[in-house]
């Protein structure tokens, strides 16, 4: 045993230092913001030469249109009818009995 603590005692007593650079590199923060507001104006750009992407690029531009007219200006009109059809009573068909 005092073999054993005396090899030990001559491992721990070694120079492990070295006279080269740490290779850690410490953690890296990474933000990535992604921006959709360019209302793909760009379009031409990543089409160049590929009639089918210049087209789906064209048909995508349209649907953001209609999403944006859709939030700016039905949506209001939704909530008013939503609003005006719980003011008013609930109607019987007179015609349900029959069927």
């Amino acid at each position: 045993m005092d073999n054993l603590s005396i090899q030990v005692e001559k491992l721990i007593s070694l120079d492990l230092s070295h006279d080269i650079p740490s290779a850690d590199v410490g953690p890296i923060s990474l933000n990535y913001v992604a921006s959709f507001d360019s209302n793909f104006e760009d379009y031409g750009a990543f089409a160049t030469g590929m009639n089918q992407f210049l087209e789906e690029s064209i048909a995508i531009k349209k649907l953001n249109e209609i999403k944006r007219e859709g939030i700016e200006e039905h949506c209001c009109l939704l909530y008013t009818w939503r609003s005006i059809t719980r003011a008013l009573p609930n109607i019987t068909d007179p015609y349900q009995s029959e069927m």
